[in-house]
């Protein structure tokens, strides 16, 4: 029997897919998730197929197991601080196993298109399968979570035609030993660019990191023995969104200097020729976070060079500096990927519209496209059944992602209505303009929102009550007084997406093992009370 609420298509069943069909079933939809692969997980699934994103064999977890987890499954005690590609993997199938998830899939199966019925409201998606004929299916609601790293971002470089030797992107490497006794560059300085030029250091002649501008580079553990990403926590945030309504040049000076010094103290034999620093502002800098690319670098088994300014013969490179580098076999564009929404008509695709003046900027279109979406979220023009979890990041990776559709299960279902469309159009257009400003700064994130104001939002949207209890009010106070070790573990602990299972008495699901995941994560145990917070749980949701 069809479902009150409707049907949904969730496009793309990688972490962030997986997770959506889990918050829109929550609330009582009818829905089914589709993959063009043979399996969900998306990246995080080794694959040799060059035309895939993916992990590698060797690849360890940038953000620790703590912050990384859904808000009502934690990873296993037995996995370590930072997972490998193959335990986040399998904590992904095991999410999806134990809240009954594989039902919902539809594996195999490519959409071709989604378009909007002329009668009725609903919503036409075009699918595809191996030796089947084409068919359509009709939706009431759309959630596009097929992610970013599928269209890779290739830079023009001036001679690039006039090169013999293998120019990849990062998206097709994935095999060290391709690159065996080969001088190769690397070119960009992320994340993957890093890793890249850390494999390649094992059994490549020569590696080159080529890169125009600096970067942070972070250990996993810091000095105290604890995982970076556990010094942010929520107090920490609390007073950089207030330094930085203050006075936005400050939040950016100190940040600066307080990153900058942390990398210091932690490798001090950053030489200066490396260009590292300074990083882009902390406000469109991701920190690279890798604990061999220093040393590596200070043993010279990878060397740091400028840009590439063009190619004058089959091998050999001229650098932004005016030096040349000779005998080059192999480029490797470590350059990023842009989102793209081939599937959506153009009227309904948000990197579709016209933005001139973004297209202009240094770090604008040329980086990637600015997509239009309602609080990073949500269609314009059809809010209320077309949304996309992805284009941005918001809050984090898969914490952002669950709380992000518990949010959109708030609005599909009707418990949140979101304002009228003037409104939706002019906080489109202020967040273009803050966009457009942060494009003349330099090179940002994947995608970049207000996380402070957007983070508000979603807290109203869910109905998860973070906002009044961590607030000012009397329900804040009320927590302090009546819970103070719970409460000094959420705000001065480490930041847990478990948090926003925590509080009860609102309209999505508690988890009774949220205050029980928060001890943990802090490397405590709970003792005396137990439960939510706040109000009676709405259900036992959570690994069983």
């Amino acid at each position: 029997m069809a479902s009150k609420m409707g049907r949904v298509a969730v496009i793309g069943l990688g972490a962030y897919g997986i997770v959506t069909v889990k918050n829109m079933l929550e609330v009582g939809f009818d829905v089914v998730g589709y993959d063009r692969n043979e399996y969900i997980g998306g990246l995080w699934t080794v694959t040799t197929d060059p035309g895939r994103t993916s992990v590698l064999p060797t690849t360890i977890s940038n953000q620790s197991k703590q912050r990384k987890s859904f808000t009502d499954f934690p990873f296993p005690e037995d996995v370590p601080d930072y997972p490998t590609g193959a335990q986040v993997q399998k904590y992904l199938e095991d999410y999806a196993d134990d809240f009954q998830l594989r039902p919902m899939f539809r594996l195999g199966t490519t959409v071709t298109g989604v378009n909007r019925s002329e009668k009725g409201g609903k919503w036409i998606v075009s699918i595809n399968r191996p030796y089947s004929n084409a068919t359509e299916e009709e939706f009431d609601k759309v959630i596009i979570t097929n992610g970013t790293f599928h269209s890779p971002v290739m830079p023009d470089v001036l001679g690039l035609e006039k090169f013999e030797g293998e120019v990849i992107h990062s998206q097709s490497f994935k095999d060290p030993n391709d690159f065996k006794g080969k001088n190769v560059v690397v070119l960009g300085l992320s994340n993957s660019a890093a890793d890249t030029a850390v494999e390649l250091s094992k059994v490549a002649a020569n590696v080159y990191l080529s890169h125009r501008s600096g970067a942070c580079i972070l250990p996993r553990v810091n000095a105290q023995g604890k995982p970076s990403d556990h010094t942010e926590t929520i107090s920490i945030n609390r007073l950089v969104w207030l330094t930085k309504s203050i006075s936005p040049r400050l939040i950016k000076f100190l940040y600066t200097r307080a990153i900058e010094k942390s990398m210091h103290d932690t490798y001090p034999t950053i030489d200066p020729s490396w260009n590292l620093l300074p990083a882009p502002p902390p406000t469109h800098n991701i920190p690279i976070i890798n604990d061999h690319l220093v040393s590596l670098l200070t043993d010279k088994s990878i060397h740091s060079i400028p840009g590439i300014a063009s190619i004058p013969s089959p091998h050999t490179l001229t650098l932004s500096n005016g030096t040349t580098l000779s005998n080059i076999d192999a480029l490797i564009f470590c350059t990023g990927y842009r989102a793209t929404f081939s599937i959506l008509p153009p009227s309904l695709d948000p990197t579709a519209h016209s933005t001139p003046e973004y297209d202009a900027a240094p770090f604008g279109s040329s980086v990637r496209r600015h997509a239009r979406l309602y609080q990073g979220i949500f269609s314009p023009a059809h809010p209320n059944s077309l949304a996309f979890i992805g284009p941005y990041i918001i809050i984090s990776a898969f914490t952002g992602a669950d709380v992000v559709s518990q949010a959109i299960a708030q609005v599909f279902s009707g418990a949140y209505p979101l304002p009228p469309q003037p409104e939706i159009e002019w906080w489109c257009d202020d967040h273009y303009a803050y966009c457009l400003a942060m494009a003349h700064i330099a090179r940002a994130p994947a995608g970049l929102v207000k996380n402070g104001e957007v983070g508000h939002w979603l807290n109203e949207a869910c109905g998860n009550g973070i906002n009044e209890m961590l607030g000012w009010g009397w329900e804040a106070w009320k927590f302090w007084w009546q819970e103070r070790e719970l409460y000094r573990l959420v705000v001065g602990g480490v930041n847990t997406g478990f948090l926003y299972r925590l509080f009860g008495g609102r309209r999505r699901r508690t988890w009774i093992g949220a205050r029980e995941a928060i001890y943990r994560a802090n490397g405590r145990e709970l003792g005396g009370k137990k439960g939510v917070v706040g109000g009676e749980v709405a259900s036992d949701v959570g690994p069983k």
